[in-house]
């Protein structure tokens, strides 16, 4: 077996926290830097709660656990300082570098495994992601290490390795599950290639369990259900292949993008449909089925999107996900070397068809074959789901490695090589540097307007206006139809007093095909607020129909049809709201206002008596009724 030089593994893994450490220095001035969203916000919530001894939410894993405990630890240990995470995550990237070069060290020369570790070392999406909140920091580290140990099997047959192989593939599931579908490919792989073994594989498939295991006893606890390790399975599969997925955005139709609002959304609309309630398992199970269903009543749609997926894996292109990677990425020197977009889509674009050449050289070298078959999973798994840049990164570590190969072999043995593979070798190139550099399906010329919105979202909720408004109307002249800035937008204008130009964008969104609900609420609200009760009236009897447990929709429902004098309309929307939320208090109140002005004493003293007793916390509405009921006591 080769032995490391530690001159390589100085160079690659300082070059690899330098440059993380350099990106950190420059990204320090970007927004995102210190205000975490969607997912990255996500993580550090349930990390927060971790540190604070706090119940996050109640039931089976959501989401896989290890990383948002990974980042739990760092804050009980360090605090939440945005800096000391980042830079621990640089020392783990910088690791994965170093363990690309001892895995391709177990399958090539020292030459390729240096070239390996420099390439990911210096890949800029990777570098970018090492600084976010984000499990592929993680993940990749684990992946990088049960790669070693596998490769490494190769070699030396040692119980060891298995050992070590399958706990860092247990460690790697609770930090992201697909790399199930890994563990199943190489279990197959080692039986075929070697039955004999068999024992070697029980003790690594152990292994790989007693990570696991206790996550999913944790699960079973908390509602007498078999979860694996997370609840999100199947959601996260019908939002990739439902049938009007596009196969790149996170979202349903008329779910809300943020974490709560998606669980909460998620879980009524699947409850609505099967008319009682899920446990977590039950929903996962739920969106599944309705994928399938999905798949089977069109398969045709459903192959269409499966090569759409194909295609945009293989594109050098870098699809956002929650975020806009360029827009951000971009505000960095650093990453405006590494990263293009325009002339080439560097650096995908270029090391997709290195790695093609490199597999194809590497021919039946039995040392690759465990790391193309993660390969193989790892495309599957992303295509199976979504084609983001974020997804794509488990690719990059092994694709480094190959494209390394043919590097070295093709300058080192170019004059040796046939003719006839000579020729093969320039075509196989050609085909797959100019597939990866085109964008059939135009997101290249995607606007800005994503990115705007996000800064405009972070200054809201800062507390900076004057900020967030600017950011939001520079979304909107990007691109009108930007559904999230039309809505913070108009919220923002309206609390401003600008009512009529919070209406107006108000209403564009609201009549834009799959807009959520929430936006329709919005509007309804703005038109309260301005004084507009008859116009508010249809928007917040559409947020009913598709919600219709939504207390507040109810709520401002009855008191549009009590400001316009519709007053048996009032009192059936307040009836409604009652048995809706029995808790609600001001439903009683506003009842009880009603009641009194149709002269029914009765019904009014009864409806300020129970708005009373819930204790509602308004002090002058409490003052009111109270005075009320005493004066309808005394009559």
């Amino acid at each position: 077996m080769k032995k490391s030089n530690y001159s390589d593994i100085l160079i690659v893994f300082a070059s690899a926290f330098l440059l993380r450490l350099l990106f950190l220095f420059q990204f320090q001035s970007v927004i995102l830097f210190d205000n975490n969203i969607v997912d990255m916000a996500y993580h550090h919530d349930w990390a927060k709660a971790i540190a604070d001894g706090i119940e996050y939410y109640s039931g089976p894993f959501f989401r896989a656990p290890l990383y948002p405990i990974l980042l739990g630890i760092v804050y009980t240990l360090f605090g939440d300082n945005p800096w000391i995470i980042k830079i621990i995550q640089a020392i783990i990237g910088s690791f994965s570098a170093l363990l690309v070069y001892l895995t391709a060290l177990n399958i090539f020369s020292k030459r390729t495994a240096l070239i390996a570790g420099l390439i990911f070392a210096v890949y800029g999406p990777v570098i970018f992601f090492d600084a976010q909140l984000l499990v592929p920091n993680l993940a990749i580290f684990l992946n990088l290490s049960a790669l070693y140990f596998i490769t490494k099997i190769e070699s030396e047959d040692k119980l060891l390795n298995f050992i070590f192989a399958g706990l860092f593939l247990g460690l790697s599931a609770i930090a992201r599950p697909t790399i199930l579908l890994f563990i199943l490919f190489l279990f197959i792989y080692w039986i075929i290639q070697n039955r004999k073994n068999i024992k070697s594989y029980l003790i690594c498939a152990l292994f790989v369990i007693i990570p696991i295991l206790p996550v999913t006893v944790y699960n079973y606890m908390q509602d007498s259900q078999f979860t694996l390790i997370a609840a999100y399975g199947g959601i996260n599969f019908y939002i990739g292949n439902y049938k009007n997925a596009d196969g790149v955005s996170p979202v349903i139709p008329g779910v809300r993008q943020d974490w709560k609002g998606g669980q909460e959304d998620t879980k009524r609309l699947a409850e609505k449909d099967v008319g009682h309630s899920l446990t977590d398992s039950e929903l996962s199970d739920y969106w599944f089925n309705k994928t399938i269903d999905d798949i089977t009543s069109d398969p045709f749609h459903f192959v269409k999107l499966l090569i759409k997926k194909t295609v945009l894996l293989l594109n050098g292109f870098e699809l956002s996900n929650n975020f806009d990677f360029y827009f951000f990425a971009h505000q960095t020197s650093l990453m405006q070397l590494l990263i293009w977009r325009n002339i080439l889509f560097f650096p995908f674009g270029l090391l997709l068809p290195l790695a093609i050449i490199g597999i194809f050289l590497a021919g039946k070298e039995k040392k690759s074959k465990s790391v193309l078959l993660y390969i193989l999973a790892t495309s599957i798994s992303i295509i199976l789901f979504l084609v983001t840049a974020r997804y794509r990164l488990y690719l990059i570590a092994p694709l480094a490695m190959f494209a390394s190969f043919a590097i070295t072999k093709v300058l080192s043995e170019w004059r040796q090589i046939s003719f006839n593979k000579r020729l093969i070798i320039l075509f196989v190139f050609i085909i797959f540097f100019f597939t990866s550099q085109r964008d059939p399906y135009g997101y290249e010329q995607t606007s800005d307007a994503h990115g705007l919105h996000a800064t405009g979202s972070i200054y809201l909720k800062n507390g900076e206006i004057s900020k967030a408004a600017d950011f939001f109307a520079k979304a909107l002249a990007a691109d009108s139809n930007q559904t999230e800035s039309l809505n913070d937008y108009g919220l923002l204008l309206a609390s401003q007093h600008q009512f009529d130009a919070a209406i107006k964008l108000l209403k564009r969104g609201a009549s834009l095909p799959y807009t959520n609900y929430t936006l329709r609420y919005n509007l309804g609200y703005v038109y309260i607020q301005a004084n507009q009760p008859e116009n508010a009236i249809a928007p917040f009897k559409s947020v009913i129909a598709e919600v219709p447990d939504f207390t507040y929709a109810y709520n401002n429902l009855g008191l549009a049809y009590m400001w316009t004098e519709k007053l048996d309309s009032a009192l059936e929307v307040f009836r409604n709201l009652r048995s809706v939320n029995p808790q609600f208090a001001n439903g009683y109140y506003n009842s009880a206002l009603i009641w009194l002005d149709k002269e029914n004493l009765d019904s009014a003293k009864f409806c300020f008596g129970k708005f009373l007793e819930l204790g509602y916390s308004d002090m002058a509405e409490y003052e009111t009724a109270e005075h009320l009921l005493d004066s309808l006591n005394r009559l």
